[in-house]
């Protein structure tokens, strides 16, 4: 019976109304495509509108406006600071009309630079002008970004974390490190607190900050507003989520959690072959659709990176291979159609369709191996979308 159910399914999503890419075949084909689909618990979006001119900071425009007309009024360095800034006479907040127009120019640049990562404005390194630019983005952003979506965020963090554990508990995993990383999983926090500007800010207009990434130092998972502002699909979070946890495990971090270096200064197989998840790293190497590569030669960095010596994928490997093992038991539950998981799936790395690469060597696979070598080639998720053999 459920053969034959399988049957059907796979006969309506070949039908006319499919895509002319088919996700099963090539899901990055499918997902790169210049459209957003809801897959039942959210959507991947590029954020084309500039936050400072969205409705929600025009709105709150006017209480900037009075907040500097009033600090003109009590502060005279201030005000003295702020005619000079916009060429106003210096008794400028003493006249009616030339106070308001230098608490509107005010405003007007607060708005402008609150949501870029490098504020040219003379008055950038002043604290009242700093923090009025700081209330106002984060006006706007709890404007755009419910604290719905936050908790949400703090549940499907709880619930990865918790599904990386069952998965690393089913893995061949070293015996002295197996407990070892599952308590180093579980201690790993979520930090939601915004980023600075000038963290993390991706290519393009500089008010996405679609980022979330791993803190060795805080053991966080840190997810910027922009990354919550374009991503509502679980599938994108959950991936990311997963991902970034896992990167407290990775071929690098392994050496802070376990009681023994795994990397061997002398020998990159010795190094592969002692990492505690077994037989990982040479899959990850040796997959015809993955080949996570190494460029340039063993050295006493191992498996990890400086700034500027950009060596080797596997890392980002591991941590995309695991948010692909959790993913489909993260989704098993949820009540969805064969459609909507194939475009959850698709909406997973969706988001990394407009970003730029480093074009001599990433430490990232390539975007195609990332969804196809990696995603597809992960037999239940493959199952999930009912894609034929």
């Amino acid at each position: 019976m459920k053969v034959m159910v399988k049957i059907l399914i796979l006969l309506l999503l070949s039908g006319p109304a499919q895509s002319a890419q088919d996700p099963c075949r090539d899901l990055y084909a499918y997902s790169c495509q210049n459209r957003m689909e809801n897959d039942g618990t959210g959507t991947v979006r590029k954020i084309n509108m500039p936050l400072e001119t969205s409705a929600a900071a025009v709105a709150f425009l006017p209480k900037v406006t009075a907040a500097f007309t009033n600090q003109l009024l009590i502060d005279g360095a201030f005000s003295q600071r702020a005619a000079n800034a916009f060429g106003k006479p210096a008794d400028c907040a003493k006249q009616t009309s030339c106070l308001e127009k230098l608490a509107n120019e005010l405003a007007r640049e607060t708005k402008k630079s609150a949501f870029i990562p490098v504020d040219s404005s003379p008055l950038a390194s002043d604290d009242f002008y700093s923090l009025q630019k700081r209330i106002l983005r984060n006006q706007v952003m709890a404007k755009l970004i419910p604290i719905e979506v936050k908790n949400k965020t703090d549940q499907i963090f709880a619930d990865v974390k918790t599904l990386i554990i069952a998965r690393l508990e089913e893995m061949e995993v070293k015996a002295e490190a197996r407990h070892l990383i599952i308590e180093k999983i579980s201690s790993i926090n979520l930090d939601l607190s915004r980023c600075a500007p000038n963290i993390m800010a991706v290519d393009g207009p500089k008010d996405r900050y679609n980022q979330a990434y791993y803190m060795d130092d805080d053991g966080a998972v840190k997810v910027c507003d922009g990354f919550l502002l374009g991503n509502s699909s679980e599938f994108a979070v959950a991936f990311a989520l997963a991902h970034e946890i896992t990167h407290s495990i990775d071929t690098c971090h392994i050496n802070d959690v376990t009681p023994y270096s795994q990397t061997d200064k002398q020998s990159q197989a010795r190094s592969e072959k002692s990492y505690p998840l077994k037989g990982l790293i040479e899959k990850l190497r040796t997959d015809k659709n993955i080949q996570a590569k190494r460029n340039g030669a063993w050295d006493n960095l191992g498996f990890c990176q400086k700034e500027g010596f950009k060596k080797d994928q596997i890392n980002e490997s591991v941590a995309d291979w695991m948010a692909a093992e959790v993913l489909p038991a993260y989704v098993a539950n949820k009540n969805l159609t064969a459609e909507q998981i194939r475009a959850g799936y698709a909406n997973a790395l969706k988001s990394e369709c407009r970003n730029k690469r480093d074009v001599h060597f990433d430490t990232h696979l390539d975007l195609k191996i990332r969804m196809n070598g990696i995603i597809l080639g992960n037999l239940k998720i493959k199952d999930q979308m009912v894609c034929s053999p």
